[in-house]
């Protein structure tokens, strides 16, 4: 029998340890579970889905929806808080260094499907081991479908980052509320925005360097209200000002009675050249 050597001993511990990127299943699980009602764009953060604190918004949807009438639930779904789904990616097409991308709902849904449901498409955030995932945006067909997204994982295999130094820029994901409550939107970029109809985009999703294990998806509950949902609000009791003001006043409303509205559907040059 060969002698064992220190050697020997020091490869056994470096090959039973465990990689600090592997998948925690159960994590992606829970976070796979919470995926539905997104909205299209994100807007300003919801105090009582994100904190369990009284919103105005949400207690105003509720009372339109409570009207009973069509058009008072049209624009309660409107205004009610929707889930926005955050990522830390690398797209060198768009720029140089990591950034955070705002997805629809529907694509996290097939990502986190493949990744931790079926466990098909493997660890594809991975620093080493991940896979380039090609999403396509597809056009509506009639004037009353939405706009719909195609994803899949690179067939090609694995990608391997070109160099690890690329994870030290990766945005922070868990001050990504913060940004929003603030309304600092660099360093954000919508799918919605750099992805035209008909066209494919190759996406390095990125682990999250703080919580390697864990699913880097960040969601966020926010209410977008445009322009025209605003002007059909302002002959309703809380003005639309009142409204989007963060610091007026407003009666606390029992979250257990507010229900969910589905949604709408080296050197940096040398690392980024």
């Amino acid at each position: 029998m060969d002698k064992i050597t220190i050697s020997d001993i020091k490869q056994s511990i470096v090959l039973c340890e465990k990689d600090p990127w592997d998948l925690d299943f159960n994590a992606g699980k829970q976070a796979f579970s919470g995926l539905t009602g997104g909205g299209a764009k994100f807007g300003k953060v919801c105090p009582l889905k994100n904190y369990k604190k009284p919103c105005k918004v949400c207690e105003k949807a509720v009372s339109l929806f409570n009207t009973g009438t069509k058009q008072d639930e049209v624009i309660a779904r409107k205004i009610y808080a929707k889930k926005q789904c955050f990522w830390p990616v690398w797209i060198p097409s768009i720029e140089k260094k990591p950034f955070i991308l705002h997805t629809p709902v529907s694509v996290a849904e097939e990502i986190m499907d493949g990744v931790y449901n079926t466990r098909l498409w493997g660890n594809i955030f991975h620093p080493v081991k991940g896979r380039i995932i090609y999403v396509s945006k597809i056009p509506p067909k009639t004037k009353d479908d939405w706009v719909s997204y195609r994803t899949t994982p690179d067939p090609e295999g694995t990608h391997k980052l070109p160099n690890m130094k690329i994870l030290e820029y990766v945005p922070d994901m868990d001050k990504i509320i913060d940004k929003l409550e603030k309304e600092e939107t660099d360093g954000i970029r919508s799918l919605r925005d750099i992805l035209e109809p008909n066209e494919s985009l190759k996406i390095r999703f990125l682990p999250d360097p703080k919580h390697p294990s864990h699913p880097p998806l960040r969601i966020v509950w926010t209410h977008y209200i445009d322009d025209v949902t605003l002007a059909s609000l302002e002959d309703t009791e809380v003005s639309t000002d009142e409204l989007m003001d963060d610091s007026a006043p407003f009666d606390t409303t029992d979250i257990d009675e507010i229900p969910d509205f589905e949604g709408d559907e080296g050197d940096d040059e040398d690392i980024f050249a």
